[in-house]
């Protein structure tokens, strides 16, 4: 199923897991009509010609939406939040309101535009324009950290007014400092580190220069980092005291707006949220809809009456890897049976065919368009599929007690609007047993009359036809074949009918050698006049061989009876 994702992969937000929410959408297939509906109404406003540049634009605004918001508000809760944070954050909340203010002529015609706005509150337009006005987002990329914007605060913009000043003076000091360096030395700077205070950063002057070959200038050495030697000198020193702790002053203020916005944006938190819920449909919503219109999908009818009509069902992956697929119908129940029971050959499509009705069928209870020229579908209460079994160490089951385990779920089920898939069901054991274990199961569907759900039977058991009794519920189903000069062809089309296995052509083929296939088809003409099989004759002169070297090796023959016995 999540290789449906792979063709709906046009969507725009920028999410941790960029198809997180179709993921999700996917794993909670619905039976509600009026949701469903909503959103098959919303993917045909999408199709719409008249709607194209409005689409269009959604799609643009939705690329700068991000889905790491929850990781974001998180940060932010912790204090550890960094610009680029705060900016995606700025920048989702304004494209969610940007986004519903485009929408606006269309809200009347579409209800999850209608939705969209009624989620908009007046708490996210305030978030937008508190963090807008309160952080500089400009200044802040350059620093690589939030600033808060000048204009705010009038504490703060005293405070850094006053560190211009220093920085004037620091400037000016740094100038003096490089003057009455040695000739020896070409550049110096000075800089400002909290706890530590003002330095002054000289550059390594030659390969094997050390540190206190500047302590007769007054330069007490700090530490290096960089290529560069740090000291503290008396020029330093009367900074410090004339500048004090400004710098942190001005952190510490900032902070504390940053506390103050956080605190906003966190008590709101869920304003946020949930427009980006809807944001999120939207977004997957517009993927299956260019997805539909690029593979000439339908929209789906859903209905309540129990009967299901799929004209023309494609599957919805095969179709994309094969130059030409067969499309087949499916029909059941109102006036058709509720049990199909399909034969034929290996590799004629019949797993396949049973894949194909179920992903239409998931498709729609997505709010998906299908692959199909007309669809009406039931909506169902469960499906159940016993398709393939995997077997596992960690499960510690066989196959064959995976199959039995899977079917037994399904007949616990009473659902009567259900779709049950049956793959080669009792091929895990003996042949006698399989088929009465099929038959079994198909008896148990066929007593509960009308209240018998939706099944697709495969099968190799071509004689299932002749233990069942009749019933307008069942019907037998065949994939179409034609055979030309000896080969098998498959037409991979559903028609009226039981088929033979053909075993043997699929065998050859497959390249299987011929005397093997001829020596297969011997013992089954055998079996099936119940004759006994006659050994190949160079088994027979292998067996004269052996009796011969036991009789001059003087070894008697094998007792049959001993030879029981010591078994």
């Amino acid at each position: 199923m999540y290789s449906c994702i792979y063709f709906w992969k046009r969507c725009k937000c920028k999410y941790a897991n960029k198809y997180s929410f179709l993921r999700n959408i996917l794993l909670n297939p619905l039976k509600n009509i009026d949701l469903l509906n909503q959103r098959l109404d919303f993917i045909s406003f999408v199709l719409l010609p008249s709607n194209r540049f409005f689409v269009e634009s959604l799609r643009e605004n939705l690329q700068e939406i991000s889905g790491d918001i929850n990781v974001i508000l998180t940060r932010i809760g912790n204090s550890r939040a960094k610009f680029r944070d705060w900016y995606v954050l700025y920048k989702t909340i304004y494209h969610t309101v940007y986004i519903n203010e485009l929408s606006a002529p269309y809200r009347e015609n579409c209800s999850l535009l209608f939705d969209l706005c009624e989620a908009i509150s007046p708490n996210l337009i305030s978030l937008e324009e508190s963090i807008k006005n309160g952080l500089d987002f400009d200044v802040s990329k350059k620093r690589g950290k939030p600033i808060v914007r000048s204009g705010l605060d009038e504490d703060l913009d005293e405070k850094k007014l006053r560190r211009q000043g220093i920085m004037n003076d620091v400037m000016a000091a740094a100038r003096f400092a490089a003057d009455n360096l040695p000739d020896f030395l070409d550049e110096c700077s000075v800089v400002y580190l909290p706890e530590m205070g003002h330095l002054l950063a000289i550059k390594e002057w030659n390969s094997d220069c050390q540190p206190e070959d500047l302590q007769y200038l007054g330069f007490q050495y700090v530490f290096k980092i960089g290529g560069k030697f740090h000291y503290k000198n008396p020029m330093c020193v009367e900074l410090d005291k004339r500048l004090g702790n400004i710098y942190l002053e001005i952190i510490d203020h900032e902070n504390r707006i940053l506390r103050r916005l956080s605190g906003f944006i966190l008590k709101y938190n869920k304003d946020i949220r949930e427009p980006l819920k809807i944001i999120g449909m939207i977004d997957s919503l517009i993927a299956m809809a260019i997805t539909a219109s690029s593979k000439m999908y339908v929209r789906p009818f859903l209905n309540t009456n129990n009967y299901f009509q799929l004209d023309e069902c494609r599957h919805p992956l095969l179709e994309h890897m094969l130059d030409q697929f067969q499309p087949n119908d499916f029909y059941s129940g109102a006036n058709n049976s509720h049990i199909k029971i399909i034969t034929g050959p290996n590799g004629s499509g019949k797993s396949v065919y049973l894949k194909q009705i179920c992903l239409v069928v998931y498709l729609a209870h997505v709010g998906s368009y299908v692959p199909c020229s007309r669809a009406d579908v039931n909506l169902l209460d469960t499906m159940h599929s016993r398709v393939l079994a995997m077997e596992s160490a960690a499960v510690r089951l066989s196959s064959f007690m995976i199959d039995v385990t899977q079917m037994n779920n399904t007949l616990t089920d009473r659902a009567a609007s259900s779709l049950v898939l049956v793959d080669e069901f009792g091929n895990g054991t003996s042949e006698t047993e399989g088929i009465c274990l099929l038959q079994g199961v198909l008896e148990h569907f066929l007593e509960r009359g009308a209240a018998c759900p939706h099944i697709l039977v495969s099968t190799h058991f071509q004689q299932i036809h002749k233990r069942l009794p009749d019933s307008p519920l069942i019907q037998y189903q065949k994939m179409e074949h034609t055979k030309e000069n000896g080969m098998l062809y498959f037409l991979y089309k559903i028609t009226e009918g039981i088929s033979n296995s053909y075993a043997f052509d699929v065998a050859e083929e497959i390249g299987i050698d011929k005397k093997i296939i001829d020596r297969a088809k011997e013992i089954f003409d055998c079996l099936s006049n119940r004759k006994s099989i006659a050994p190949l004759p160079k088994l027979l002169s292998r067996n004269k061989f052996d009796m011969t070297t036991l009789q001059i090796l003087d070894i008697p023959e094998p007792d049959e009876d001993n030879e029981h016995q010591s078994i």
